[in-house]
C-alpha cells in the first residue's frame, strides 16, 4: 500500500484536466477553486467553507466572487484586494449576474480556468456585492494563526463537566471566532497551508467535517512525532540505531512520507491530483 501511495504522489497529470495546464502559482488557486466545486458541489460548498493559512486570500477570493461560496479566511497577515482584483470583483458580479438571468454571455467562455465549470448558476454572494461597490473583502477574515490539536480523554472529559459561568460563579466565557467558524461551516480547505497543514485534518476528524488540503512543506524537525511504516523493514532483528531496517517506524522527512502519514490518520482519507506542476496532490474527505 506504501509503494502505491508513493508512486501516486510522484504522478504528474495530463495538461488540461482542469481547464489550462499553467506553471505559474497564479493558476494554483483558480485550479483548486474548480476542483472543489465539482468535487464537493456548488451548494454543499455554499453551506461554509473555513480557508485556513490562504495568505492573501486567492482561494477565498475565487469561491466567494466567481462561485457564490460564503467564506472565512483565517489568516494572521493583513489582506487587502488589489484595485486590479476590485476591477475584476465588480465584473464577475455583474457577469454572474447576468448568467443568474439566463442572458448567454460570450466572453464567459473565453475566461481562462473557469470555463472548464459548466453548471456554476450564477448566484451572487451578498458579501462580494458589498465589497464590489463598498470596499472591504467578499469574504470573512479571522486575523490570527491556526492551531489545533485533537482533544485528549481529559480534555473531552473537562468540556463535558459544568462550567463556573453556568453554575453562576463566573464571568461568561467569549466565543472564539475560530471554533465558530469550525463549527458552522462543512468544509476546511488548505492550499500548501505549510505547518497548518496537519491541524486541518486534525480539526476536520475532530468535528467530523469535510476537508481538502495540499500539503508543501515537510518541516521534520518541528514535528518529530510524526512516524510512519518503514518499508525497508526486516522483522525478527533487534533494533540497531545504526541500522535502518531494524527499525519498524521512521521519522517523516520527505513530501511522499508526509502525504502517507496524513492519510493514515482516517481510512476516509481520499487522494487526487491537481492539472499544475509541483506538489499538486490533494487529500479529502466529503462528510454529507
Amino acid at each position: 500500500m506504501l509503494s502505491i501511495i508513493m508512486e501516486f504522489v510522484k504522478l504528474s497529470t495530463k495538461p488540461g484536466d482542469f481547464g489550462v495546464h499553467q506553471k505559474t502559482k497564479a493558476s494554483h488557486n483558480p485550479m483548486f477553486a474548480i476542483w472543489l466545486v465539482k468535487k464537493f458541489g456548488q451548494s454543499f460548498l455554499r453551506n461554509g467553507v473555513v480557508d485556513i493559512a490562504g495568505g492573501n486570500g486567492g482561494l477565498s477570493y475565487d469561491l466567494s466572487v466567481r462561485f457564490g461560496v460564503k467564506c472565512t479566511l483565517i489568516e494572521p497577515r493583513e489582506v487587502v484586494l488589489n484595485s486590479i482584483n476590485r476591477k475584476r470583483m465588480s465584473k464577475l458580479c455583474e457577469l454572474r449576474d447576468s448568467i443568474r438571468r439566463g442572458e448567454v454571455n460570450p466572453n464567459w467562455s473565453k475566461r481562462p480556468n473557469y470555463a472548464d465549470y459548466a453548471d456554476d448558476d450564477g448566484v451572487v454572494l451578498q458579501e462580494a456585492e458589498d465589497a464590489a461597490y463598498r470596499g472591504g473583502l467578499p469574504f470573512k477574515h479571522i486575523r490570527q494563526e491556526f492551531h489545533f490539536k485533537p482533544p485528549t480523554v481529559a480534555d473531552i472529559y473537562i468540556s463535558n463537566c459544568p462550567s463556573e459561568s453556568e453554575n453562576g460563579e463566573g464571568a461568561e466565557d467569549k466565543p472564539n471566532d475560530v471554533n465558530t467558524a469550525l463549527l458552522e461551516c462543512t468544509t476546511i480547505v488548505g492550499i500548501h497551508p505549510d505547518q497548518a497543514t496537519e491541524p486541518i485534518v486534525d480539526a476536520a476528524l475532530a468535528h467530523n467535517k469535510s476537508f481538502a488540503v495540499l500539503p508543501c512543506c515537510v518541516f521534520a524537525n518541528e514535528n518529530t512525532h510524526r512516524m510512519v511504516a518503514n518499508p525497508d523493514y526486516i522483522p525478527g532483528r533487534d533494533v540497531d540505531e545504526n541500522d535502518p531496517s531494524t527499525h519498524a517506524m521512521i521519522p517523516v522527512r520527505t513530501y511522499e512520507q508526509l502525504v502517507q502519514y496524513l492519510i493514515n490518520k482516517d481510512p476516509s482519507i481520499c487522494v487526487d491530483q491537481l492539472g499544475f506542476e509541483g506538489r499538486n496532490t490533494v487529500l479529502y474527505r466529503i462528510v454529507r
